[in-house]
């Protein structure tokens, strides 16, 4: 359950292939309810949109990889502190 090569091959083969849970509904109830979660190695973001969709992006931003969100609670847009993109 250590040997890195078989979390490995386990990552790529089994996780990677399927649908995986990262959190519960009822964690985003609200438009602009948020959380996030790292998972296998990709910082991502849950969140619930104006229309009430729930949608997983990841929580770094595509220009300099700088986080645009932490933790959990509610928002209406994430913003990277470097050079202020909106998402």
């Amino acid at each position: 359950y250590t040997d890195p090569q078989t979390y490995s091959r386990e990552v790529e083969r089994v996780f990677r292939d399927e649908w995986l849970a990262v959190g519960r509904v009822d964690q985003v109830r609200e438009a602009g309810d948020y959380f996030s979660v790292d998972l296998l190695g990709e910082p991502l973001v849950v969140a619930r949109d104006k229309q009430g969709q729930v949608r997983v992006l990841s929580r770094v931003c595509r220009h300099r990889w700088m986080p645009v969100v932490e933790g959990a609670g509610r928002r209406q847009s994430f913003q990277c502190p470097y050079h202020l993109w909106t998402y």
